[in-house]
């Protein structure tokens, strides 16, 4: 008996060492990193950071003292039908009219800096670089499976090395 709760032991630690370990060391490390776009944008102070995280700007200019860096994240594009135009049962429009409106927004980042080299302000179009703090059911969930799967299958194993002759 002795032998099988070791064996029992063993096996859990095997098996499960990936399954319920490695999420909770991720999750550990993960928890309570969640951040708003604001509070991650005003992490930046200097220019030296602003340059290191995000490269060369896109775009410079120099206005009564304060420099702008933007950087261009791309486009986005979106579109939108409007109308009454009704649909017949092949597929083809039979009366009616549809407007399409498209919208085309630059995704773009700025800062801008005092003579200091200081962050003296930011502003952001189409970009949200805030995050949320992971899901620690997942967590719980992982070690449950993992301790039912241990035991059925020591319930497996025991089943199969069980003789009636020697309990």
């Amino acid at each position: 008996m002795i032998k099988k709760i070791f064996l029992f032991g063993l096996i859990s630690v095997v098996i499960n060492s990936c399954t319920i370990i490695a999420p909770i060391v991720v999750h550990n490390k993960t928890k309570g990193s969640s951040y708003t776009h604001k509070e991650y944008m005003s992490k930046y102070k200097t220019k030296s950071q602003v340059v290191r995280s995000f490269g060369v700007p896109t775009n410079k200019a120099t206005e009564e003292g304060i420099e702008f860096y933007t950087y261009n994240k791309g486009q986005s594009t979106t579109s939108t039908d409007y109308g009454s135009a009704r649909i017949n049962s092949t597929g083809n429009r039979v009366t009616g009219s549809t407007v399409t409106r498209t919208n085309t927004y630059s995704k773009y980042v700025e800062f801008q800096f005092n003579s200091a080299g200081s962050v003296i302000g930011w502003r952001t179009s189409g970009l949200d670089y805030g995050t949320k703090a992971g899901n620690q059911y997942g967590v719980v969930a992982a070690g449950v499976i993992g301790l039912c799967l241990d035991l059925i299958g020591y319930l497996i194993y025991d089943a199969a090395t069980y003789d009636p002759y020697n309990p």
